[in-house]
């Protein structure tokens, strides 16, 4: 089930599905937000819980006990409930149930709010851990934006622009999708990215501790534009495909697999711990320009 939210600058629609924003249009119709048309990716925005990336070989261990899990975890899989619903506000629910505890052996209640102030769509996410044990988990956004935004536009008349100069290494990805120790330079003392396809044969760029706050994706040919607000996140990534019509800026708490990994979950690199009872909060928001 899908449902809206409109004020004089901005409409969205998030799907139950997954609790996803399916789309992000701004006062004159224009749409920023990818579809999820098939050809290259089935996404618009999906909502990475409770792993970011890609266990090694498809699994994870707990006690001693082995799990499956899909890359980027079952959230955008599940059904949410929505819980809220105000002029200006959706909150989406879900809930640890007999289905997602037979992958993921924890007790917990996920929301996620959409909330639009002016231009800006306000995004939340709240982990409970409602179990007797500590939980370990990870959390991350995925939106897809459209690039090129306009007809006379190539994606490569686009380019990113941080907030802040930055000199940062890029993550490395191995052929099987996890991450090397290794990372590469990328940036040095620059606030833009000139964008072509070329910068994602190795697939995504994965910046860890950047200065930047926010980041936005612009054209050099067209005034509209959109700033992502990721300040409380630790990860960023950007990723595309040859010759898709999107470009997915992702800010993540956590982040896949190490090549070499081979510990159980609480052991993961940067995982996310939170006692029973306790309860997680971060944010984002994307606004339009």
């Amino acid at each position: 089930m899908r449902f809206e939210l409109e004020n004089s600058l901005v409409k969205i629609s998030v799907e139950s599905l997954g609790a996803e924003l399916k789309s992000v249009k701004g006062a004159n119709g224009t749409q920023f937000l990818y579809g999820g048309c098939g050809r290259f990716w089935n996404f618009s925005s999906p909502v990475l819980f409770p792993f970011v990336g890609r266990q090694k070989n498809g699994v994870y261990f707990y006690r001693g006990q082995k799990y499956e899990m899909p890359i980027h975890g079952l959230a955008r899989r599940c059904e949410f409930t929505l819980i809220e619903k105000t002029g200006d506000k959706l909150t989406f629910e879900l809930k640890s149930n007999d289905e997602t505890l037979a992958v993921y052996p924890f007790g917990f209640i996920f929301r996620i709010g959409y909330e639009l102030v002016g231009n800006t769509v306000k995004i939340s996410y709240s982990v409970k851990n409602t179990g007797e044990d500590k939980m370990f988990f990870g959390l991350g956004a995925h939106p897809g934006f459209l690039c090129p935004l306009f007809k006379d536009e190539r994606f490569d008349d686009y380019f990113l622009e941080f907030s802040e100069n930055e000199t940062a290494d890029i993550m490395k990805v191995t052929e099987a999708g996890l991450f090397s120790k290794e990372t590469a330079p990328f940036l040095k003392e620059e606030n833009k990215i000139n964008l072509n396809f070329d910068l994602f044969k190795n697939d995504a760029l994965v910046f860890s501790g950047l200065k930047s706050k926010s980041v936005c994706l612009k054209s050099k040919k067209n005034s509209g534009y959109i700033k992502l607000d990721f300040g409380e996140f630790k990860y960023l990534g950007i990723w595309t495909l040859a010759g898709a019509e999107f470009l997915c800026i992702e800010p993540w708490q956590t982040h896949g697999d190490y090549e070499d990994f081979e510990g159980e979950i609480s052991e993961k690199p940067g995982i996310l711990k939170l006692e029973a009872g306790a309860e997680y909060e971060c944010g984002m928001s994307i606004s339009l320009y």
